[in-house]
């Protein structure tokens, strides 16, 4: 794994736009222009997975839309293989969005994994100001990891796809893993969930946490001593494509020890990139905590939703 940007001008030097995707933010600048050609390679998918779709009444009152992607019965050995369990929050900061938007990367880890990947809704601002999607994620997460508990593995040579779950297929497997991640604001949310359910000690435990472009440090108050000095993206990208200095502020939570491993993805040309990277540096090196970086220097916030063609998306996926 290649190691994290440690100097100020090896930071700095992610920054600088990547040649291929200047090519294409000049020629498609907007979500409208490339829309036709995702909502294409969506119609044209084919691979071995399936897809549920489940509402889940919340402890928070609100009911959460589930989609839920897996391997197809048939494309399993007999008996079913565990598999494991990945919850991804999607982004949109706090008030946009919909997680249909990560049907393709739920897809992807549902079949190179054979993994049950979990894509929820929360309640959004303003009309559900924040926690409110927080409180949502963490009831989500407790509500898969009930049924998880409740729900033992069929072991039978004639064990059936069926399950006792509302919504999990019976081979689902917090033994297998049991992950929560996001993107952008998603990364936020599955943060704080983490935080939660290591406090409140959740079983099962989670066993990973993925954070991707994720924000986590107020841009006025900045990022704890000594890391102050490689705070530079909220300058640097202030006027980067899809993200900038107009992204919402978030909090870096204190105290990180006994969080599950956790893999960061990193844009260098992204207003949030030294969040994630100091973070990562805090996690790693004063909290214990296993880590993972992939760094896509020279492109933005998020940038493989717009441009899913580009032959670095396939790296992200």
């Amino acid at each position: 794994m290649p190691t994290p940007p440690q100097s100020k001008e090896e930071i700095l030097k992610t920054g600088i736009i990547d040649s291929q995707f200047e090519a294409a933010w000049n020629l498609h600048n907007t979500l409208k222009a490339t829309l036709p050609s995702i909502q294409q390679g969506l119609h044209n998918w084919k691979d071995s997975t399936m897809a549920t779709e489940h509402r889940l009444p919340l402890s928070t009152g609100f009911t959460s839309r589930l989609i839920i992607y897996h391997r197809k019965p048939d494309t399993h050995p007999h008996p079913p293989k565990r598999a494991p369990v990945i919850v991804l929050f999607h982004g949109g900061i706090h008030a946009l969005g919909y997680p249909d938007v990560d049907v393709p990367m739920a897809r992807s880890i549902a079949e190179a994994y054979n993994a049950v990947v979990v894509l929820p809704t929360t309640r959004k601002a303003p009309a559900s100001p924040f926690p409110s999607m927080v409180h949502d994620a963490y009831a989500i997460v407790k509500a898969i990891a009930k049924e998880l508990d409740a729900a033992p593995f069929p072991n039978a040579p004639n064990a059936s796809y069926s399950s006792s779950s509302r919504f999990l297929p019976a081979y689902a497997s917090h033994r297998e893993g049991f992950i929560i991640g996001g993107y952008s604001s998603g990364a936020n949310i599955a943060d704080v969930t983490a935080h939660l359910a290591r406090d409140e000690g959740l079983k099962p435990s989670l066993t990973g946490l993925f954070l991707s472009c994720g924000a986590f440090m107020d841009p006025i108050r900045g990022p704890p001593a000594p890391y102050d000095e490689l705070y530079l993206s909220r300058e640097q990208n202030k006027d980067a494509p899809i993200a900038n200095a107009a992204f919402i502020r978030n909090d870096i939570a204190a105290g990180h020890k006994g969080l599950p491993r956790v893999y960061f993805q990193v844009c260098g040309l992204d207003s949030n990139r030294d969040d994630e990277l100091i973070y990562e540096r805090v996690l790693r090196g004063e909290c214990g905590v296993e880590t993972r970086v992939d760094l896509y220097s020279g492109f933005p916030h998020c940038w493989w939703y717009i441009y899913p063609s580009l032959d670095s998306a396939w790296k992200a996926e």
